[in-house]
């Protein structure tokens, strides 16, 4: 209570209500011409600026014409909210845009996933030797003559395991195969 007391004494607050009693309605006015209908609320504009006035009171004697400072925050108010709402409009219509590629790569993410496991599945499924042959080639990327080296067998042997796990691998991922 003191505070608003002694506000009326206080010569800042004196010279800030002049101010603001002399140009508010001018200020608005002002805003209304430059405004564009369905932005923000002229009375709200207002008090920004002669908020952000108060804020940078100890200025003001360097300022000059009030006046012309007034109308310069109003114009730059504005053409910052303009410039905010061009950007928040681009933004949306670039996200609406690559909605649909979201969801198609999600989409692909899930499929990739679901494939990987079933492959994974397929040859855990396999017999002994043609799984460690087609592990080799697979994930070692080795050549069937480094695979029949590893497993102590002919060239031919490891080809045959590796066929053998090929055709196994692609008969289990077909019964999973959506129609």
């Amino acid at each position: 209570m003191k505070h608003i007391q002694n506000a009326g004494r206080d010569p800042d607050v004196q010279a800030f209500l002049a101010l603001y009693d002399r140009y508010y309605p001018a200020v608005r006015q002002y805003i209304t011409l430059l405004r564009i209908p369905g932005e923000e609320d002229p009375d709200d504009i207002v008090q920004d600026v002669f908020l952000s006035l108060w804020q940078r009171r100890q200025n003001l004697a360097e300022i000059g014409s009030p006046a012309n400072y007034l109308f310069c925050m109003v114009r730059n108010r504005l053409i910052n909210e303009r410039e905010k709402k061009s950007t928040r409009r681009r933004c949306s219509d670039e996200l609406r845009e690559h909605a649909g590629t979201r969801a198609l790569a999600t989409q692909e993410q899930i499929d990739f996933r679901e494939t990987r496991r079933l492959l994974q599945q397929g040859v855990r499924s396999l017999p002994p030797r043609a799984r460690l042959a087609y592990t080799l080639r697979e994930l070692e990327g080795w050549k069937p003559d480094e695979i029949a080296r590893a497993m102590g067998v002919s060239k031919s042997v490891a080809k045959q395991h590796l066929q053998t796990a090929t055709k196994k691998i692609r008969s289990f991922m077909k019964a999973f195969a959506q129609p």
